[in-house]
């Protein structure tokens, strides 16, 4: 919800399934910050 991305479009760019690299790395960086 950060990015404003659905939940789906999430998991397909967390999986690679689309063509997102740069959105990829600003979500792991999101999920590295976010995880305890």
């Amino acid at each position: 919800k950060m990015l404003g991305i659905s939940n789906p479009y999430l998991s397909d760019i967390i999986n690679g399934k689309r063509d997102a690299s740069k959105v990829r790395k600003e979500i792991a960086e999101i999920l590295e910050i976010d995880v305890d």
